[in-house]
């Protein structure tokens, strides 16, 4: 079965029983963890390898799975933006290994074949989409995309509310889609709003932890 064709998470299963409102993540490109002994080999000959990408997303994928946001049914999708090689659509329902070793070998798989089911249920762990595009194409109609700022606002990036007044101002029934990550050029252009979620720099995996709780605040999760 054609993964690329098949419907998205949100259309199999409406946010877990929610009709309306929903968080997604979009992790953007995010910066590449390597060993820096091997950094020379690694990025002169694989720029984007596998095992290096499943370290890279093997947290925040498990602190958007674990979250007390997820648990409560919020999460409609997560979204992974891989660069070079492709990107992906991870179901909210998946459950991750405690063990890093068997992403890695999801991973792998989900290059190779396009798309990984839940041998549980049959349901669609991993979805490979072809480029930025593709993915986007698949968001539902009232989606709000939203451009994460992790630290200060350059004065040349205009007025930015902070996440938490954004919130406070967002309809209940308003899908949220966080751009959690690079702000390249590419997502740029798809970006409806941005907010700025620290004062100070923040790597992507603590931005991601910042955007998750101030939206279980929101909602009455804590």
């Amino acid at each position: 079965m054609n993964a690329e064709h098949e419907g998205t998470h949100s259309e199999e299963k409406d946010c877990n029983g929610y009709n309306t409102g929903g968080v997604i993540f979009l992790l953007n490109n995010l910066p590449l963890l390597y060993d820096p002994q091997e950094a020379f080999t690694t990025l002169r000959n694989v720029p984007y390898p596998t095992t290096n990408l499943a370290a890279t997303y093997y947290m925040p994928v498990g602190q958007i799975l674990s979250s007390r946001l997820n648990a409560a049914g919020f999460i409609r999708n997560i979204c992974i933006n891989f660069g070079p090689r492709g990107c992906c659509e991870v179901n909210p329902n998946t459950r991750l290994s405690p063990i890093f070793s068997p992403f890695v070998r999801q991973l792998h798989q989900l290059f190779q074949y396009g798309i990984l089911y839940n041998p549980e249920d049959g349901e669609v762990a991993f979805r490979m989409r072809t480029n930025l595009s593709s993915l986007l194409s698949t968001l539902p109609a009232n989606c709000r995309k939203i451009g994460c700022i992790l630290g200060p606002v350059s004065l040349t990036q205009g007025p930015i509310m902070n996440l938490s007044d954004y919130l406070r101002a967002a309809a209940d029934e308003q899908i949220l889609l966080f751009v959690v990550g690079q702000i390249d050029p590419e997502i740029h252009s798809y970006i409806d709003d941005f907010v700025q979620v620290s004062d100070f720099e923040l790597v992507a995996t603590h931005g991601l932890i910042s955007v998750i709780l101030a939206m279980e605040t929101k909602l009455g999760l804590v």
